[in-house]
């Protein structure tokens, strides 16, 4: 609030945050989302104007709680995979957002495109973690980005981020991105190789 109130923009990054399992005495990382989305719809209730969020099949959640708290339109923000929860939002019903902000953005998956993550992350899961993240962030000057990428991923349990990635791809949702029309704010390093630049522009085009 105090930020806010200095006249600062807000964006709020508490998905399936380490805090929401304190709070509800929850270990695995799928079992967050119904604090996510309290914390999203209470910051939305103080007038932070981005919240970044993950899930695919809770996008009818989402909105459930922008109505339940009175929330006309927002900014919505999405990384990865989230990116898809976004534009799949935004196709639904654009009259509910001012604007998209997609970070290393991935539109859209499939069961091949995920699968060498997910049975990586079941039969070896810090060693899968670190070879995304240095596909993910190549850069030589990028070590406190790979850090905090690492110290985020690893709190995960390995089978529910594998089921995290197989659910994304099995349902099977593909974007017509030509038909969003909202303003969009497209983040992405030119190196990544889990979700190569070309992504990026093609949906920029």
């Amino acid at each position: 609030d105090a930020l806010l109130r200095l006249g600062y923009h807000g964006l709020v990054g508490a998905s399936r945050r380490s805090f929401l399992g304190t709070v509800r005495a929850e270990s695995e990382t799928a079992a967050r989302l119904p604090g996510s989305l309290a914390v999203a719809a209470h910051c939305w209730a103080h007038g932070v104007e981005i919240v970044r969020v993950h899930d695919v099949r809770e996008t009818t959640a989402l909105f459930r709680v922008l109505d339940a708290y009175g929330i006309e339109r927002c900014v919505l923000a999405g990384e990865s995979l989230g990116s898809l929860t976004c534009l799949l939002a935004a196709l639904r019903d654009p009259s509910r957002f001012l604007g998209l902000v997609l970070v290393d953005g991935m539109p859209a998956a499939t069961p091949e495109g995920v699968a060498a993550l997910a049975n990586g992350s079941r039969a070896d899961f810090p060693a899968t973690v670190d070879w995304f993240v240095d596909a993910c962030v190549p850069e030589p000057d990028a070590d406190h980005i790979r850090l905090w990428g690492r110290q985020i991923l690893l709190r995960a349990d390995p089978e529910c981020a594998a089921r995290i990635l197989e659910v994304h791809a099995n349902a099977g949702a593909v974007p017509d991105l030509t038909a969003v029309n909202l303003p969009t704010l497209l983040v992405h390093g030119e190196l990544d190789a889990i979700v190569p630049i070309q992504v990026a522009e093609a949906v920029a085009t």
